[in-house]
């Protein structure tokens, strides 16, 4: 299992609202590449040495109202399989 360390690796973050992609790096990205996306999230690994260095998400704003409309659900004790 690969740990993150934020303070020797700040992350940062990107979204492009035009295309629905968030982007989460936590290395350094210069030299990557992205294994295919499984589930709408992609793995950004370096290309040396393979290790994960960051995550792409898919569709990021249509998963991010869908998580809070189950949690609002929930909520109110209703179980959702959205």
């Amino acid at each position: 299992m690969q740990t993150i360390n934020s303070i020797q690796n700040p992350i940062k973050t990107d979204y492009d609202a035009l295309h629905d992609i968030y982007y989460v790096i936590f290395g350094n990205n210069s030299s990557s590449y992205e294994d295919d996306a499984e589930l709408g999230f992609g793995l950004i690994r370096d290309m040396d040495s393979d290790e994960v260095v960051g995550i792409t998400c898919y569709g990021y704003a249509a998963k991010s109202r869908r998580s809070q409309l189950i949690d609002m659900l929930t909520g109110y004790g209703i179980t959702a399989n959205l």
